[in-house]
């Protein structure tokens, strides 16, 4: 009996050490879970925010692309002169003049994410490019020669215009208007 005795004490202190082993096995893997979710957690976080901000992104780009949609590229301003100045064959063309480009500086500030705090602050460049053309005619083709301006398919701002009356029926007009464009360099042949 004593044998027997000694053979389930020592099974019973085997079976104590096997439990405590498992027991810590158990709380190492259960403190591992853990951190594995944490890690998870973590991953599926920054992913939610770069979703969020490839969003914001693309957002982003469409309001560029939808603001700069009519902005004359320096390739281009020459069919645009070449437009401006021929738009009448009844009005002669008197002097044309361009200034050097105006750089605007355009900052924008962009939250990355939703109420994550991190802004980004954007400093791009749009360039104004003014030119003077004055031009006589009859004050009709004046007038056909400005509203054909206003419907060109690019965006053409009028900054002054100055009409003289001439010997009737004929006039002299002085137009100032500038365009505005991404590139510093006004025209390209």
């Amino acid at each position: 009996m004593l044998a027997e005795y000694g053979e389930i004490k020592t099974s019973i202190i085997k079976t104590k050490a096997d439990n405590k082993r498992l027991t810590t096995q158990l709380l190492n893997l259960q403190n591992a879970t853990k951190v594995d979710q944490a890690l998870f957690q973590q991953k599926q976080l920054k992913k939610k925010q770069l979703e969020q901000a490839m969003r914001k992104l693309s957002e982003l780009k469409k309001a560029v692309n939808t603001t700069t949609r009519g902005f004359i590229s320096a390739k281009q301003m020459s069919r645009v002169l070449n437009e401006l100045t021929n738009k009448s064959t009844k009005l002669n063309l008197i002097s044309l003049q361009n200034s050097l480009p105006e750089p605007i500086t355009v900052i924008t500030k962009t939250d990355i994410t939703e109420n994550s705090g991190n802004e980004v602050v954007t400093e791009n460049k749009v360039y104004k490019h003014r030119m003077t053309i004055q031009l006589r005619g009859k004050y009709a083709d004046i007038t056909t020669y400005l509203h054909e301006i206003e419907t060109m398919p690019w965006r053409i701002f009028l900054a002054s215009i100055e009409l003289q009356s001439d010997t009737y029926p004929y006039s002299t007009i002085s137009i100032e208007f500038y365009t505005l464009s991404l590139e510093q360099g006004w025209l390209t042949l």
